[in-house]
């Protein structure tokens, strides 16, 4: 409504004022110890400040509504929509993602596209990051089935919201299918690697580059279900810091399938 709408609208206010220290070249400086940040290039400060902004602006639409605004926008309509549909809006992203992300590392100003391909972590994969990408979706897709009971159980104590299991259910249930679970895993895997572990990560570090990729799914869950892709996006930094981006989409893009494929089982 008109209130939430105001109240929003007063809170990105204060986010603005809040984050505008980082313009400060003294603060910048202090973080260019502890992330790859250049406190001394304009784009690097306008980078920080936009990434810092906006992984806290997401969160304004939860924190005001109480609950993730689209879970109650998809639980409000009827799902008209074919599986073909489905299928094709998750990769339709990817076709505008992927050369923006070529673009956004200088490819053509002041990169070759060799030169780009390293800058965003694209190296050749040896066998043994190949297998040990498959280990790590793996184990993550273990420790998320094993922590998810325990932090219900505190969530519960601490008196939090836990997200709404159904809606995101009706959420994805175009995409719990045999050709949707390969769909959802390809297409996240890489367009959100690509993005966040390929472009930014670099120049702001594990921790920022991790916070607005956290903060980017407020939209579909709570604070718990956040609190997992924390964890989850965390461990994807380290692959990327440690190896290569490539191997990083491996690792999601597993994670992702093994637990869309438990949901399948599920279904069946």
């Amino acid at each position: 409504g008109g209130r939430d709408a105001a109240i929003s609208a007063g809170l990105c206010l204060l986010l603005v004022l809040a984050t505008s220290p980082l313009l400060s070249r003294t603060l910048r400086g202090g973080l260019g110890k502890v992330t790859p940040l250049r406190p001394d290039r304009f784009t690097s400060t306008v980078a920080l400040w936009f990434v810092v902004y906006i992984s806290l602006a997401l969160l304004v639409p939860l924190v005001v509504l109480g609950v993730p605004p689209l879970l109650e926008l998809i639980a409000r309509m009827s799902d008209q929509s074919t599986q073909k549909d489905v299928i094709g809006q998750m990769f339709y992203p990817l076709i505008w993602l992927i050369p923006s992300s070529f673009l956004a590392v200088g490819l053509g100003v002041n990169r070759n596209f060799k030169e780009t391909l390293d800058r965003l972590g694209l190296r050749g994969l040896t066998m043994s990051q190949v297998g040990l990408a498959v280990i790590l979706a793996l184990a993550l897709v273990a420790a998320v089935q094993l922590l998810s009971p325990p932090q219900a159980v505190l969530w519960d104590y601490l008196g939090l919201a836990a997200t709404d299991a159904t809606k995101v259910e009706k959420l994805f249930a175009d995409m719990i299918t045999p050709l949707g679970v390969i769909a959802l895993s390809v297409t996240a895997g890489v367009g959100e690697e690509l993005t966040f572990r390929g472009v930014l990560q670099p120049r702001l570090g594990v921790f920022l580059a991790n916070l607005l990729f956290t903060n980017m799914h407020a939209w579909q869950y709570g604070s718990d279900g956040l609190a997992m892709v924390f964890f989850v996006g965390l461990a994807l930094g380290i692959v990327r810091k440690k190896t290569n981006t490539l191997t990083a989409v491996i690792v999601h893009g597993g994670y992702d399938l093994g637990l869309t494929t438990l949901a399948l089982y599920q279904t069946m």
